[in-house]
């Protein structure tokens, strides 16, 4: 690996971090490259800390060796005031020094800098990331998370009572958007390290002073709670390494077996379970079935919560989970009950599709044409079409065009991962006008099309395509009406 022209100290322990962070580069950009192959271009979330000038330091030496694009991206929360511009000025700074271009976002400053949320503050730093990220055409985001922060994420989750999902740790790779994939390379790294690596190359860094804020409950376990285990504990990061590897090993097993219930639990309702397939399940498996229900619908899921769902659907009577959902028991089902369905659409309709055939909409002024396709196409028309070629091999028909349903879930183009439709057309805007809002092309599981705005990946056609989907503009006199 080449040295960093920076660098003037070849001591061991710099060796060993440059030969460490570089596999851990390697891969998280192996892993987040297999979920969305392409050639990477990475974007440094560079607040201007230790980690942070580390980790833009180690990609900026590694950029030509490993063929990526690199550039960087600082929010300025404008919570510390003039602290806070001072890291702005040394980020663009650095970066100038560096030749690397920088994004600075400013988001406006909370009116009670006493009660601002750490987890607020977090949602909207990714927020900012994601949004510079998709106008520059960036696939991969990069943050300094590490070893240590590892560590005290795992003893927060535990204090707070996590279950064992949340034990699993912070993980190397996740995705953000269908475009854009979040890549934690320093996850196996000390800070100790860091700061020697800096050290090494005659390069400074800010200091954050509200990380010395104990009012901050992560702060209280970095400052007053780990230095104590410590003192008995000199292995603690180990051992809390151990134990979140054997349980992220487990966990998969787990989530395999729920994610089969689930399967078989929901049918052609994703808001309607059978209650007999859900109590015949080990207790376990029903607190994480309930579990993985409550956080698909935005809810909550604490103990007290997932135990008044059992109750509940024991006892065939019903529980208010928060102002938007409701869980009810009958003999034979377990409903989720949107509070506010009907709002989104007053007048909920659907119509079953011919396959192959023309179905005329009337109500839409449209219909829609679906043919075989006998030979393979030259060109696939963009997301925005209302035309799309298709593999429908995998669809549960009939297939159906109608209102969208609380609860929708599709699986964008490119992903493998469901998401709520309400979520994906809030990162979807369509292009222009369309006589389609809320209108959704779906199967007896899940949204298909959304026209104008995308495919499901469950439509991709990786072979052969089967069908060819076009809305047809109905005339005023039209044969087909």
């Amino acid at each position: 690996m080449p040295k960093n022209p920076m660098a003037s100290d070849n001591s061991e322990q710099v060796n060993a971090f440059l030969q460490s962070a570089k596999d851990g580069l390697l891969e998280s950009m192996a892993l987040a490259l297999s979920i969305m192959p392409c050639k990477p271009s990475i974007l440094v979330g560079l607040s201007g800390g230790v980690d942070s000038t580390t980790l833009l330091l180690l990609l900026n030496s590694l950029k030509g060796e490993l063929n990526f694009n690199l550039s960087a991206c600082h929010v300025n929360h404008h919570v510390r005031l003039e602290e806070a511009d001072k890291d702005e000025e040394f980020c663009r700074e650095l970066c100038d020094k560096l030749s690397i271009p920088l994004t600075v976002e400013h988001l406006d400053a909370p009116n009670n800098l006493e009660t601002v949320s750490e987890e607020k503050l977090r949602q909207a730093r990714y927020e900012r990331l994601t949004k510079v990220a998709n106008e520059n055409g960036i696939n991969l985001i990069a943050t300094a998370h590490i070893k240590d922060d590892q560590v005290e994420t795992l003893l927060f989750r535990l204090f707070r009572g996590s279950g064992r999902p949340g034990l699993v740790g912070m993980p190397m790779v996740r995705r953000l958007d269908d475009k854009v994939i979040l890549i934690r390379p320093l996850l196996n790294i000390a800070r100790a390290d860091c700061q020697a690596y800096l050290d090494s190359c005659g390069q400074e860094a800010r200091l954050d002073s509200s990380n010395n804020n104990i009012a901050y409950r992560r702060n209280f376990i970095r400052h007053r709670v780990i230095p104590v285990i410590k003192e008995q504990f000199a292995n603690l990061s180990e051992s809390i390494d151990r134990f979140r590897s054997l349980n992220e090993e487990e966990e998969a097993f787990i989530a395999s077996a729920v994610n089969k219930a689930l399967a078989e639990l929901s049918t052609a309702n994703l808001n309607h379970w059978q209650r007999h397939l859900f109590l015949s399940l080990p207790a376990a498996i029903q607190r994480r079935v309930l579990w993985q229900g409550l956080k698909f619908r935005d809810v909550e899921p604490s103990f007290e919560r997932i135990e008044g769902c059992r109750k509940a659907i024991s006892q065939q009577s019903a529980v208010s989970l928060d102002e938007n959902w409701d869980l009810r028991a009958t003999a034979d089902n377990i409903i989720w009950q949107d509070k506010n369905v009907g709002t989104e659409n007053a007048d909920p309709w659907q119509i079953e599709l011919k396959v192959p055939g023309t179905t005329p909409l009337l109500r839409l002024d449209h219909a829609l044409q679906i043919e075989v396709l006998d030979e393979g196409v030259s060109s696939f028309p963009p997301s925005s079409d209302l035309t799309a070629v298709a593999d429908l091999s995998q669809a549960a028909f009939p297939l159906v065009v109608r209102t969208r349903m609380a609860g929708d879930i599709i699986q964008p183009f490119g992903m493998q991962e469901m998401v709520k439709l309400k979520k994906y057309l809030h990162n979807h805007k369509p292009s222009g006008k369309t006589p389609f809002i809320n209108i959704v092309v779906a199967d007896q599981k899940e949204v298909l099309w959304v026209p104008g705005i995308g495919l499901s990946n469950k439509l991709k056609v990786t072979g052969k395509p089967s069908h060819l989907l076009t809305w047809l503009k109905l005339a005023a006199d039209s044969a087909i009406c």
